[in-house]
């Protein structure tokens, strides 16, 4: 009886070419998997309602009717906490770029790196990028998604596998692809579908990334080596100044040392002027007065002795 059930099901598929996306086999989905797949199914419908049904290779296909209206914001929420993390870290690897060129860039270089990099889209002037969730918004275009048999074929379930109460995996049809349904801290049951499609627009901002770094490193090890040729430069040269000075010292002090020494001799030679009485007059007054004057720079030390005994 189910071998003529499902051969009359393939007989009514080939005779109306209902397509793949009406005849694939039915689902064989397990109870513990019931709220995982009614989540998983109300994701594909926004997903259908953002896409395209129109293909110029199937132009038979048209979109259906009784869709909701395109919500991104709930294609977001629903995303699994593994495919947000790759948004936080590209929102978080735009934001250290900007920073960079912000710091480490010249001015007139700014509005160039800014575009090469992609982070000219953080400070978008229509919208402003300022958290991953804005970053998915510019990101995910589901107008680019052609859902045509093949497509829906491959996003229809075949069956599931519970891998514990909070994680389960779906395998579809035809394309044999598997999905991950996790059951999150809030009990919302949320999905892996996309985790390929973010995975892909966000490469381009990390290879960016990369490609900053070694830019940056090249430009932080020239200017290393710039400051470091400075510094070197300005150290030769207070040792050049040192060196000068301490040759202009040298050569006071040679000349002054070198005066006395050649007016010795002569002083020794000439024969000594006899002293008048007004010589020696002038001779006992200045030894007088050194006598003084010793006198006076004594009594402070023998006053200070005195005062200790």
């Amino acid at each position: 009886m189910e071998f003529m059930r499902h051969l009359l099901r393939f007989l009514v598929c080939s005779l109306l070419f209902v397509g793949l996306a009406g005849c694939t086999p039915e689902a064989t989905v397990s109870k513990e998997a019931g709220d995982a797949v009614i989540a998983y199914n109300d994701f594909i419908t926004q997903l259908k309602a953002c896409g395209t049904f129109k293909d110029e290779k199937d132009p038979k296909y048209t979109r259906p009717s009784g869709l909701p209206e395109c919500d991104k914001e709930k294609i977001y929420e629903a995303l699994d906490s593994q495919t947000k993390n790759e948004l936080i870290t590209a929102y978080v690897t735009l934001v250290k770029m900007d920073d960079v060129i912000e710091n480490y860039f010249e001015d007139i270089e700014h509005k160039y790196m800014r575009s090469k990099t992609g982070t000219d889209i953080l400070k978008n002037p229509d919208r402003p990028i300022k958290n991953n969730k804005d970053l998915f918004m510019y990101l995910f275009k589901p107008e680019n998604i052609i859902f045509n048999e093949n497509v829906i074929s491959g996003l229809t379930i075949e069956k599931d596998i519970v891998r514990n109460p909070n994680l389960i995996e779906l395998q579809t049809h035809m394309s044999g692809q598997s999905f991950i349904m996790v059951k999150e801290a809030d009990g919302v049951w949320r999905t892996s579908v996309l985790a390929n499609y973010v995975a892909a627009a966000v490469d381009p901002i990390m290879f960016s990334s990369n490609e900053m770094t070694e830019h940056a490193k090249g430009n932080l090890e020239a200017e290393y080596n710039r400051r470091a040729a400075v510094r070197s430069y300005f150290i030769k040269q207070q040792e050049v100044r040192r060196r000068q000075y301490e040759e202009s010292l040298l050569n006071k002090n040679g000349a002054g040392n070198a005066q006395p020494a050649v007016a010795e001799p002569a002083e020794e030679a000439a024969p000594e002027p006899e002293e008048s009485a007004d010589d020696a007059q002038e001779i006992e007054a200045v030894e007088a007065e050194d006598v003084q004057v010793e006198a006076q720079e004594g009594a402070p030390e023998e006053s200070a002795e005195e005062a200790e005994e």
